[in-house]
C-alpha cells in the first residue's frame, strides 16, 4: 500500500473549516439560545427580574422583596413561609403534658451562595416537651463519617426558645446528623448525647432541611440500663425510637403491634450481638416487654442495644394499612441514636 498523502487530507480539512465559517451554515439559533458546536443551547441566566434572585442557576423569589422578608405570604395549615415558599412544618408526635410547645427554628433566610440550612427543634423523645430554657444545650451538625476521622462540626447553634435551632453551612458532607448535647463539656451531664439523622446523602446548596431532633435525659438512659441489666448503655452505644400510626382523627398516635424490621439478621436474638427490645405499655418508657416479643406495645417504642461495633441499619416497619418510608440509622460506642418512624404522608 502506498504512503498516505497527509498534506492532501490537511487541505480538505482546511476547506471544510472554511466552509463551516462561511455564510452557508443552515444552523440558526433563536432568541434566548446560543450555538455550542452543532447545537443550540439555552443561555444561562445572568440577571434576574425585579423581586427575584439568582440561586443555583435559576431565578427564585427574593425574600427581601416580600413583606416581612417573605413571612407575610399566606400558607396552608401545616406549612410555614420560608424564602418566599410554603414549606412543611416539623411534626411533633407526642404532646407535652405541661403544655410547652416545641418551636421550629426560624430557618436561614440569608444563606450565602453554596450554603444549605438545617433547622428544627429539639424535643424529649419520652415526654414530647422541649428542653427547658437555660439548659445549656446546642444543636451540632456533623458528617458522621468525617467526625469519626476527627473532622470538626459543620455548624453549632445553641438551642433557642422552645428548643429551636437553625444552622447554615457550606461544609462538604456525604450525609448529615444533628447532635443535641450540652455545649459546655464541663457542665452537669443532664442530657444524653443524642443523634438524629437529617439526610443520608450529600446536602444540596440552597436547600433547607427541617426536622425534629429527639433527645433523652441521662436519668432515662440510666433507668433503661437498669431494667435491661446493662451497666452503661452509652459505652457500646444504642439506638432508641418510637413508631407512630395514623389515628382515627388523622393525628399521629403510638403504633401498637408494629414490627420493627432491619436489614441485619439476628437483631432479635438477645443471646448474641445487637439486641432489639420493645418498651412496655407505659408511655413514660420505664420498662420492657419480655424477650422474644416481636411487635411494639402501646408506647410504640423500642431500643436496640449495641454490641460495641459500628452499627448501621436500614429500618422498615411492618403494620397493616400504613406505608412507612425506609429510614437509615446507626449507632456506635459513645452515641445514642434517636429516630421516629412515622407513616408516609
Amino acid at each position: 500500500m502506498g504512503a498516505i498523502d497527509r498534506s492532501g487530507m490537511g487541505a480538505i480539512g482546511i476547506a471544510l473549516a472554511a466552509l463551516a465559517l462561511g455564510g452557508c451554515d443552515p444552523l440558526d439559533c433563536g432568541e434566548g439560545t446560543h450555538r455550542d458546536g452543532a447545537e443550540c443551547l439555552a443561555n444561562a441566566p445572568v440577571a434576574c427580574g425585579e423581586g427575584t434572585v439568582l440561586r443555583n442557576g435559576r431565578c427564585e423569589v427574593d425574600p427581601s422583596s416580600l413583606p416581612d422578608g417573605g413571612a407575610g405570604i399566606e400558607c396552608d395549615p401545616g406549612t410555614s413561609p420560608e424564602n418566599g415558599r410554603c414549606v412543611p412544618d416539623p411534626v411533633f408526635y407526642v404532646a407535652c403534658p405541661g403544655g410547652a410547645v416545641p418551636t421550629p427554628g426560624p430557618g436561614c433566610e440569608a444563606m450565602e451562595p453554596g450554603e444549605f440550612c438545617v433547622t428544627g427543634a429539639a424535643v424529649d423523645l419520652v415526654t414530647g416537651c422541649p428542653p427547658a430554657e437555660g439548659a445549656g444545650l446546642a444543636a451540632i451538625l456533623i458528617d458522621p463519617f468525617a467526625a469519626l476521622g476527627g473532622a470538626p462540626p459543620l455548624g453549632v447553634a445553641p438551642l433557642g426558645p422552645g428548643g429551636s435551632f437553625s444552622i447554615a453551612s457550606s461544609g462538604s458532607a456525604s450525609r448529615l446528623v444533628v447532635i443535641i448535647d450540652e455545649l459546655d463539656e464541663m457542665a452537669e451531664d443532664v442530657w444524653t448525647r443524642s443523634l438524629t439523622g437529617v439526610r443520608n446523602s450529600a446536602p444540596i446548596a440552597g436547600e433547607t432541611y427541617r426536622l425534629v431532633a429527639p433527645a433523652t435525659a441521662v436519668a432515662d438512659r440510666a433507668a433503661w440500663g437498669a431494667a435491661l441489666g446493662v451497666d452503661e448503655l452509652l459505652e457500646d452505644g444504642y439506638l432508641v425510637g418510637r413508631v407512630f400510626a395514623t389515628g382515627d382523627d388523622g393525628a399521629a398516635v403510638p403504633a401498637v403491634g408494629a414490627e420493627v424490621q432491619t436489614t441485619r439478621q439476628g437483631i432479635t436474638d438477645c443471646e448474641r450481638g445487637p439486641c432489639l427490645r420493645y418498651f412496655d405499655d407505659d408511655p413514660a418508657l420505664t420498662g420492657f416487654l419480655p424477650v422474644g416479643t416481636t411487635t411494639t406495645g402501646e408506647s410504640g417504642a423500642f431500643i436496640i442495644i449495641n454490641d460495641g461495633s459500628l452499627l448501621q441499619l436500614d429500618f422498615d416497619v411492618g403494620q397493616a394499612d400504613e406505608t412507612y418510608p425506609t429510614v437509615s440509622a446507626g449507632a456506635n460506642p459513645g452515641s445514642a441514636f434517636h429516630m421516629v418512624l412515622a407513616p408516609a404522608p
